[in-house]
């Protein structure tokens, strides 16, 4: 993505809340997590159609009032719990297992709250 058109997405979400599973960007391949980081490049609505998705279509699960943060070092989104903890979002846990089985984006320091 260009400085340009990365300035106009923080021009157009500035002092915006961001709710706790995020915002998708209008009119851009951009999504807002629940942190504040923006994420470019996500995949097309239509290539989750159907199927719970983090950014998309989050499930019922009861991490949902977590804030959503990407983690670019293991290229996974997490949960963040009040304590501070990073949980596997359940959504894209789910992703990951079906899309990478080779990958382990469950483990994590867990306090519990995830379960």
């Amino acid at each position: 993505m260009r400085a340009d058109q990365l300035a106009t997405i923080v021009g157009e979400i500035e002092g915006a809340a961001i709710p706790p599973d995020g915002m998708k960007v209008k009119g851009h391949r951009a999504y807002i997590d629940g942190t504040g980081q923006i994420i470019t490049n996500i995949h097309k609505k239509t290539e989750c159609a159907g199927r719970p998705c983090v950014i998309h279509r989050p499930s019922k699960h009861s991490m949902r009032s977590f804030p959503t943060h990407f983690r670019f070092d293991r290229y996974l989104m997490e949960r963040i719990c009040p304590h501070g903890v990073g949980h596997p979002d359940p959504d894209d846990m789910t992703f990951q297992q079906r899309e990478m089985p080779e990958r382990a984006p469950g483990i994590h320091g867990c306090d519990g709250c995830c379960s």
